[in-house]
């Protein structure tokens, strides 16, 4: 990860960093705090981020820096956490249409 993390860095013009350390919550069990967002809530954000979900699914299935096991992992831990955005290929609804907006206030 420490060079993903320098690559990204040199690509955008910064210098490479040594001895990062990173979290790794997401490698853990389960523990009480995760009790925190009922089951209910979960499907709900679930569904509500269906599309960032199935664009998470393929960045992670184009990745070159991650192997099939790691990939397989990810997939399980999505599957855990939201299991029909994991199982969907398309969300059900689609992303509103923001190109006038960006247009209006960014002008792009």
């Amino acid at each position: 990860m420490e060079e993903d993390w320098n690559d990204i860095e040199r690509g955008l013009g910064g210098r490479s960093i040594t001895n990062i350390t990173f979290p790794h919550e997401n490698s853990m069990l389960r523990v009480a705090r995760d009790s925190t967002l009922g089951d209910e809530e979960r499907t709900l954000l679930c569904h509500e981020l269906c599309v960032e979900i199935q664009y998470y699914k393929m960045l992670l299935r184009n990745a070159q820096n991650i192997n099939e096991s790691q990939y397989n992992i990810s997939m399980e831990e999505l599957q855990a956490s939201c299991p029909n955005e994991a199982r969907l290929k398309q969300c059900d609804f689609h992303t509103p249409n923001i190109k006038e907006k960006l247009m209006e206030n960014r002008g792009y």
